[in-house]
């Protein structure tokens, strides 16, 4: 079961940043380069797009239950599959300051 947690998960390295907001942007910018430094573009890519994983971050923030649920083809979906499972552990939700497991969504722009 999923509860709608107080704070959502977040990709870790902001953890010193004390304002919520501020940790967000921070984290989002974490996650936007390891996506950079990490996605590696098929060969026969000869389309943009956007492919969406979906996955379960874990109360020790660890990632499960990873899926590929909108996929452009030519190899991008699995090539974003293999990067999120390379991603360290995240900070977790939180409910009333207690980790909860938490359902995420993120999409991965393949841009020529």
């Amino acid at each position: 079961m999923f509860r709608r947690p107080y704070t959502m998960p977040m990709f870790s390295a902001c953890e010193d940043v004390e304002n919520v907001n501020k940790r967000s942007e921070c984290s989002n910018g974490k996650l936007l380069k390891f996506i950079e430094e990490n996605l590696i573009y098929p060969c026969e890519l000869d389309t943009s797009g956007m492919v969406v994983l979906r996955f379960v971050v874990e109360k020790d923030g660890t990632l499960t239950d990873i899926k590929v649920v909108r996929n452009i083809g030519y190899g991008c979906g699995e090539v974003a599959l293999e990067m999120v499972e390379k991603m360290p552990k995240w900070n977790p939700g939180t409910s009333c300051y207690v980790p909860v497991r938490n359902q995420y969504n993120l999409p991965v722009k393949f841009k020529l």
